[in-house]
């Protein structure tokens, strides 16, 4: 009786991950996009085989669908985090956290997991960062200081300014204070 992985690495034999799947996202998007914009009119023939050749010119570089591949499974690994990390603030905080709150754990949560993705390798279990996020452990330690001190100001300060006015930031809310 066959079984479901023995489908799917047969599908891996014939090239469907590396070289089917990104060259349907791509012709996707690129579709999709002219579609939206109507950049070479109304022609949906244009646009199909405009994305078409899009698509086939990607696939041609193997450095784009290496990136596309391993994006794309860390990207799903994200998701899957962040559905993960909602469903437990859910469990735990319930109506206790406000929308805006969530909304910023959310974003830096994103953004932190959007990073990891573009520039880890998993398999390899190594970092592919471009030459400015390489740096040596004293670099590392200023960077860390400084961070370490704008967050401090930020939260004395209490922002960039905005609508409220305080006395004291965040950090320091005064209770009963009009």
């Amino acid at each position: 009786m066959p079984d479901f992985s023995e489908f799917f690495f047969t599908l891996q034999s014939y090239g469907f991950y590396e070289f089917f799947l990104p060259f349907l996202l791509i012709f996707s998007i690129v579709f999709a996009i002219l579609q939206k914009i109507r950049v070479l009119g109304d022609k949906k023939g244009v646009h199909i085989v405009v994305a078409l050749a899009v698509g086939l010119l990607a696939i041609q570089n193997s450095f784009v669908v290496f990136l596309i591949n391993n994006f794309l499974t860390n990207i799903a690994l994200v998701i899957i985090l962040i559905i993960m990390f909602l469903v437990i603030l859910g469990l735990l905080a319930g109506d206790q956290v406000g929308a805006a709150k969530i909304n910023w754990i959310i974003l830096v949560v994103a953004l932190v997991g959007i990073f990891w993705a573009l520039f880890y390798d998993f398999f390899a279990g190594t970092w592919v960062l471009p030459q400015l996020f390489t740096m040596n452990s004293s670099s590392q330690g200023s960077l860390l200081t400084i961070l370490i001190f704008v967050v401090v100001i930020y939260m004395v300060v209490g922002g960039f300014g905005g609508e409220k006015s305080k006395d004291a930031g965040p950090l320091f809310e005064l209770k009963g204070r009009p």
